[in-house]
């Protein structure tokens, strides 16, 4: 039984090669013996590899289980807050005609 939340099972490219089944680890399954034939561990992952798996996994949403679904769209709706803020903010203090900064004529 396999008990886990994403996990996806390739079959081979060729008649006789192992089939892979993956999640964090990945393991070969060799198909004429149904033994594992290859087997490949996280932790034996270089750095950059591990944080491409985290990166990938929290972008998805699957990393931190319920808290990384409801926090993503909190962090885009405050990212547009702040751009939509920032523009509202320069409108307010915008140079108007008649400052050094001001193009063309000043008003009458």
């Amino acid at each position: 039984m396999i008990d886990a939340g994403k996990v996806e099972i390739k079959p081979p490219a060729k008649e006789g090669k192992a089939w892979t089944v993956t999640q964090a680890d990945a393991v070969a399954v060799d198909p004429a013996t149904v033994m594992v034939s290859g087997r490949l561990v996280f932790n034996d992952f270089n750095v950059a590899a591990k944080l491409t798996r985290w990166g990938i996994d929290a972008h998805t949403g699957v990393l931190f289980g319920l808290a990384n679904p409801i926090v993503l769209p909190a962090i885009a709706l405050g990212l547009a807050g702040s751009a939509i803020g920032g523009y509202f903010m320069w409108w307010k203090r915008r140079p108007i005609r008649g400052t050094s900064w001001a193009i063309g004529p000043p008003r009458a």
